[in-house]
């Protein structure tokens, strides 16, 4: 029987994450399902786990490839997918055991073409996690407000917290680039569509842990990463949707101070910093939503760009240091029992 739903499941070196997350897809309450494992030259034990899984569940397909990065490990398993809709989960993630039904009902019951859900954050391996709400609004909005929703920020870029229809993907070029391949690839997605389901309930739970790419930046690379992927989604949704774009200035704002504070040390970062700095500067009024802490780093900004350099990440140290999860995890495999499920 065909699939309705493919779920993609990029793999790379997390031999001891994956198993959760295979795991809580075997778990699935709707069984109509295919999950394409797409190692993607994988060097510890990741690969074999995949091969382990499609033994045990034939709903699991291994496609093994050279290492190419997230992009084209994902490209690879939209281009083998079966199924009407599709669904990503990253490797070292996991879902709730109605992640598929529900989401599937958000868009069967609107006739949507892409249903957007909340999550839970997980931090490191500690049995607790904290709740995230984006979405400021539920149900259904078309295609202009839900650009406008993804420039501020009130629906999050993650491919993960989302069911497409799979036409929407059939030809996407995913970007090529180190970090941020979500931030780049969920505009054009929301681009095609024209309507979307917003879903309040909590479906994923997204691991934060150490030595991620994505939990690591803060660093002078990985802050002007984030800062050229910002200024990328502007420009694409500045053109796509005019009017939207306004709101991703306190975005912008945010990933430019950012950016500033963590290269000011960086020699051959000079001419981009400057340029920077009178663009922040420029601006004829702030966003409406700036909060006093980015007024006054503005104002120490505009005095002496050392003084904010130093505050702004001495103040972003602090704020990584004090996040406290407080939620209890629904479903997380103890070491006993991943052992008899190997």
């Amino acid at each position: 029987m065909k699939p309705e739903i493919s779920v993609i499941v990029p793999v790379y070196n997390i031999e001891n994450y994956l198993w959760p997350c295979l795991e809580s897809l075997k778990r699935q309450t709707f069984s109509n399902i295919e999950v394409l494992l797409v190692d993607d030259g994988s060097v510890d034990g990741s690969g074999r786990i995949c091969d382990q899984a499609a033994r045990k569940d034939n709903r699991f397909r291994v496609i093994h490839q050279d290492n190419q990065g997230l992009s084209k490990a994902r490209e690879a398993g939209v281009r083998q997918a079966r199924g009407e809709w599709i669904m990503f989960v990253d490797g070292d993630d996991w879902v709730t055991e109605d992640f598929c039904l529900r989401a599937l009902l958000g868009v069967r019951k609107s006739n949507a073409d892409i249903c957007i859900f909340e999550f839970f954050e997980v931090w490191q391996t500690r049995p607790y996690c904290q709740d995230h709400q984006a979405m400021t609004l539920s149900g259904m909005v078309d295609r202009d407000q839900a650009m406008a929703l993804l420039a501020g920020s009130q629906i999050l870029d993650y491919l993960w917290n989302k069911i497409y229809k799979r036409s929407l993907l059939a030809d996407l070029d995913f970007p090529d680039c180190r970090l941020l391949e979500d931030m780049r690839s969920s505009c054009r997605i929301f681009n095609r569509a024209s309507r979307f389901y917003l879903l309040p309930d909590r479906l994923y739970y997204y691991r934060r842990r150490k030595g991620s790419l994505t939990n690591n930046l803060s660093g002078p690379r990985e802050s002007k990463e984030v800062l050229l992927a910002s200024y990328d989604k502007y420009r694409y949704i500045s053109r796509a949707c005019p009017g939207a774009e306004e709101a991703m200035d306190q975005l912008l704002l945010s990933r430019e101070l950012n950016y500033y504070a963590f290269n000011y040390f960086v020699p051959w970062e000079r001419r981009s910093l400057e340029q920077v700095r009178r663009r922040i500067l420029a601006r004829q009024k702030l966003p409406e939503t700036t909060t006093g802490l980015r007024k006054r780093a503005l104002g120490i900004l505009r005095r002496s760009g050392l003084a904010f350099a130093l505050s702004w990440r001495i103040r972003t140290r602090i704020k990584e240091k004090k996040q406290v999860p407080p939620v209890g995890i629904e479903f997380y495999p103890q070491p006993a029992e991943r052992g008899r499920n190997k």
